[in-house]
């Protein structure tokens, strides 16, 4: 996806908005026939997606509405950001490496929270 994790405002953190607008171009990016709904086909679920997708427990994901992808990032969201400031910081990002589909972050402009690790932005936010 053409999406990323960009730190607008150049403070650390990732902000929920920020976030969120990645978010929403990764799922209309995802659903490439426009019929509103995102397949298996058009994009590779993995096991942690389940948890967010899987809204009947069976195991598999068929397909995904936009606003239910949406929905189940915001909650992945909420997961990582662990001290629930509503922003990720380049620590937050690095913990939840390999889930939700979360590249690593390389880079963020400034400090946040101490975080040593917030000297880099974050890579592209990809699903795959």
């Amino acid at each position: 996806m053409a999406a990323s994790l960009t730190d607008h405002d150049e403070d650390g953190r990732i902000s929920r908005t920020e976030y969120r607008t990645a978010v929403i171009a990764i799922a209309n990016a995802a659903d490439a026939n426009k019929d509103g709904f995102i397949t298996r086909d058009e994009f590779a679920y993995t096991p942690a997606d389940l948890a967010l997708f899987d809204n009947n427990g069976d195991g598999i994901v068929t397909s995904v509405g936009l606003q239910e992808f949406i929905d189940g990032m915001d909650v992945a969201f909420d997961t990582m950001d662990t001290d629930m400031d509503n922003h990720l910081s380049a620590g937050e990002l690095t913990a939840a490496r390999g889930r939700y589909g979360i590249a690593p972050p390389v880079s963020m402009n400034g400090a946040a929270n101490g975080d040593q690790a917030a000297s880099a932005k974050p890579r592209p936010l990809s699903k795959g």
